[in-house]
């Protein structure tokens, strides 16, 4: 887990946001604000999800809601976001984010969690229903940074990839 460990620091308008890739925890005292999840198929196609009124696909994910865990928030995400359980669910790590000026109080020192999970047969789907989310695709896990901004637009995007990576190649176990 070594390999996966990262800070990194960006200057954004003449002040400083630190972002530290904690893989395979999520550190005590840090309110989770985000959860998201690379859920496969057997075949490694991961779900994406693109809520209305956006252009971007991200996995499905969101905010935490108060009192709840970050498995509780990524359950409940999936159902809202892509109408499926989870399955076989595995931690990847935690983004903590450290942003003193920021507006609201969550913001200033939060976690971002991310999960690896399975998906059980495609007939097993709901249809996708009249909610947040506009569009539901599968993308080949090779083919995400395509679709996912913050792969290649943080260092640490592109940490969470290469692990989820190394996770479905077998080359780490969660």
């Amino acid at each position: 887990m070594e390999k996966y460990k990262l800070t990194e620091i960006k200057d954004k308008n003449d002040y400083k946001i630190t972002y530290i890739w904690h893989p395979g925890v999520i550190p005590e005292g840090i309110p989770v604000q985000q959860v998201y999840g690379f859920c496969s198929t057997k075949d490694n196609l991961v779900t994406l999800v693109r809520e209305k009124d956006d252009t971007r696909f991200t996995p499905p994910g969101g905010g935490a809601e108060k009192g709840e865990t970050a498995l509780e928030t990524l359950h409940r995400e999936f159902m809202e976001e892509a109408q499926f359980v989870p399955e076989d669910i595995k931690l990847l790590g935690s983004l903590e984010v450290i942003n003193p000026r920021a507006e609201e109080e969550i913001q200033k020192h939060n976690l971002q969690v991310r999960f690896a999970c399975k998906i059980g047969p495609l007939d097993q789907f709901v249809p996708l229903r009249d909610n947040e989310t506009e569009q539901r695709i599968f993308v080949y896990y090779k083919d995400l940074p395509e679709y996912i901004g913050f792969i290649n637009k943080y260092t640490s995007g592109k940490i969470q990839y290469d692990m989820y990576c190394d996770y479905v190649e077998g080359k780490l176990e969660l």
